[in-house]
């Protein structure tokens, strides 16, 4: 590298660090539009209405009197809205339950 280069170089330095922090300043500001509401605003609940009642798949079958996997077609099809809490622990609300009934009947 010859004495020009390296001069050139160094004068190129201060607009990297501008545009760096730039960038640093506009990914803060994404991480802070996408953070998740219970940390901007822990007093209100994630969850609406704590005295809702939940059932599991394999509950809900029995109360219903049908196949856990008619449930599952029912959900497939949308007729049942489920809350998924991961991929091994899915609810319905007994509310949703109720109107699912209802229209079926």
């Amino acid at each position: 590298m010859t004495l020009e280069e390296a001069t050139e170089a160094l004068r190129a330095i201060p607009a990297l660090v501008k545009a760096v922090e730039k960038l640093t300043n506009e990914v803060r500001s994404l991480k802070e539009q996408n953070e998740p509401i219970r940390q901007r605003n822990p007093s209100k609940p994630i969850v609406k209405n704590l005295d809702e009642k939940y059932l599991s798949r394999q509950e809900l079958a029995a109360q219903v009197g049908c196949h856990p996997k008619t449930i599952q077609r029912a959900e497939a099809s949308g007729l049942l809205k489920p809350i998924r809490f991961n991929s091994r622990m899915i609810r319905y609300k007994a509310s949703e339950v109720a109107r699912w009934v209802a229209d079926a009947s």
